[in-house]
């Protein structure tokens, strides 16, 4: 198995306020300790894309353990 040397320690995620954690846990897809290189960071922003409150994400490494996660959300249409 390839060794990718510095694993994921730390997330940040900013931005979020109307978009479910659970949602971003899952579109994320990342563990804390997997190989920090390894992590798509494309397929990472395009799943929270996918998410209907997410209109724009930004995925960064900041090696060598973390992730910095920015979401732009969607503005809600009206207020029922």
């Amino acid at each position: 198995t390839p060794r990718f040397g510095s694993r994921l320690h730390t997330t940040y995620l900013e931005g979020r306020s109307r978009t479910p954690m659970a949602e971003v846990e899952k579109a994320l897809g990342i563990e804390t300790g997997q190989p920090i290189l390894a992590i798509p960071l494309e397929e990472v922003r395009a799943r929270l894309e996918q998410l209907p409150t997410v209109k724009h994400a930004t995925v960064e490494r900041a090696l060598p353990s973390t992730l910095h996660v920015q979401l732009i959300e969607r503005e809600p249409v009206a207020v029922w």
